[in-house]
């Protein structure tokens, strides 16, 4: 085999792995939707890759399954009003022990309603979560999402923003 082919061979080789992992990556997805002048409401999008499940909320004991987290910090000019809302319904599974699991395939859409009290509102979310398919899992995997919801920022609804993280892979 010539050189230049050899070489090329030595670089798919590297490389495939990492696109095969890459199409592994959950990528995250924020609206804002403005419901009056002094509310809003937050969704975030998990877009799953094919043939894998993101967990839900839970909780779950230990080493049962990997909840996902969704926690959130608001500026003093932002409230938090209810809780978290899970749009989408998870698919339930009951283990060989007998633990109730849920899990989103495809998608898992969530929403937070915000109200407005001053003209500095932000919203900061920590995202964490792990996917896995029938076989394996990737490892969990984080997020953190600064949004700004003044006024200006969410004086009509944002288009959807994505987000990934940072690494080629899952951490």
């Amino acid at each position: 085999m010539n050189r230049p082919c050899r070489h090329l061979l030595m670089l798919l080789a590297v490389a495939a792995p990492l696109l095969g992992l890459r199409a592994q990556r959950v990528t995250w997805n924020h609206t804002v939707e403005r419901l009056s002048d002094t509310s809003c409401r937050i969704i975030l999008e998990a877009e799953i890759p094919q043939g894998y499940h993101l967990y839900d909320l839970g909780p779950y004991d230990e080493g049962v399954a990997f909840a996902t987290v969704i926690d959130l910090r608001t500026s003093a000019d932002a409230r938090p009003e209810g809780g978290l809302e899970v749009l989408d319904r998870p698919v339930y599974h009951t283990d060989a022990k007998g633990n109730r699991i849920g899990w989103f395939e495809h998608r898992a859409r969530f929403a937070r309603t915000i109200r407005l009290t001053g003209p500095r509102a932000r919203a900061d979310f920590h995202l964490e979560w792990m996917i896995c398919s029938a076989t394996s899992c990737m490892l969990p995997d984080e997020l953190d999402l600064s949004l700004d919801l003044s006024p200006a920022a969410t004086g009509r609804q944002t288009p959807t923003k994505q987000h990934e993280t940072g690494q080629p892979t899952n951490r």
